[in-house]
């Protein structure tokens, strides 16, 4: 709960997805915490939005090639759950940052900035980021699928930073 302006985006593109809904009435989001929605020893993968179906199906790729993932949903981004974040990186002491904006300014890029002042120490590999290419969107839905951030590029990223495949 916060008394403050609020900000909510959500994707149309997300509409036609199913899972749990919970019950609960009074069930509130708590702001500025993030959700780590899958252990992992490996890298973690940090997302939010429709980001988060795109690195848990590249998750499930990594499994099976021995790469044990991390998932964590921010949830919120401004306020930014750095702790989380944080640990996750003590533990995996790898990561990918996976954002559908375009790269300069971009939530990726502060994420990044964040986690090489306060996690640098523990980080194995530099940080991986996946987004948009720096161009406008194409209106060919071919040309958009290629222009849109893929679980196929979370893979392959996450394993060069695994140095899986060099």
């Amino acid at each position: 709960m916060d008394d403050n302006p609020v900000v909510f985006f959500e994707s149309e593109q997300m509409y036609g997805l199913k899972g749990e809904v919970t019950d609960d009435t009074q069930f509130l989001l708590p702001l500025g915490k993030a959700n780590v929605r899958q252990t992992g020893e490996d890298i973690t993968l940090i997302c939010h939005g429709k980001m988060v179906h795109l690195a848990h199906q590249a998750a499930d790729l990594l499994q099976k090639e021995g790469v044990s993932a991390e998932i964590i949903d921010l949830r919120t981004l401004k306020p930014l759950d750095l702790d989380t974040l944080v640990d996750s990186i003590k533990k995996t002491h790898r990561c990918v940052v996976v954002d559908e904006s375009h790269p300069y300014g971009s939530i990726a890029s502060e994420i990044g900035f964040l986690l090489q002042r306060e996690a640098f120490d523990y980080l194995d590999a530099p940080i991986g980021r996946i987004g948009l290419p720096d161009i406008n969107a194409p209106f060919s839905l071919e040309l958009y699928n290629a222009w849109f951030p893929s679980v196929e590029q979370i893979v392959k990223m996450a394993k060069e930073i695994c140095y899986i495949n060099k």
